[in-house]
């Protein structure tokens, strides 16, 4: 009798307890959702801040690795293709007058 007892109590706190939730939860969202927006705030901003700092390591990796090796660099460097120049060809246009 007992363990019936329990089960009852179980399900009647159950059900009080889903229904304050709910009357609970209404009054919540809009706070929840206030919390969710900063959070997004604040990712975004910290994802803008690193891109930002690891950009600046990128350069001043490379700066480091040009003055340490110089030649090395230059020899990495694509070189624009060298273009044949044919000799300029005039044409004398002679015009007839009477």
């Amino acid at each position: 009798m007992g363990a019936l007892l329990g089960i009852l109590g179980f399900g009647v706190g159950a059900s009080l307890g889903i229904g304050a939730v709910g009357a609970v939860s209404g009054g919540l969202r809009p706070l929840l959702r206030g919390a969710v927006k900063a959070g997004i705030a604040v990712t975004e901003t910290v994802q803008s801040v690193a891109a930002s700092a690891c950009e600046t390591i990128a350069e001043t990796a490379a700066e480091a690795r040009q003055e340490m090796h110089p030649a090395e660099q230059e020899a990495r460097r694509p070189k624009a293709p060298r273009t044949r120049r044919r000799p300029e060809q005039t044409q004398r246009i002679e015009i007839a007058t009477e």
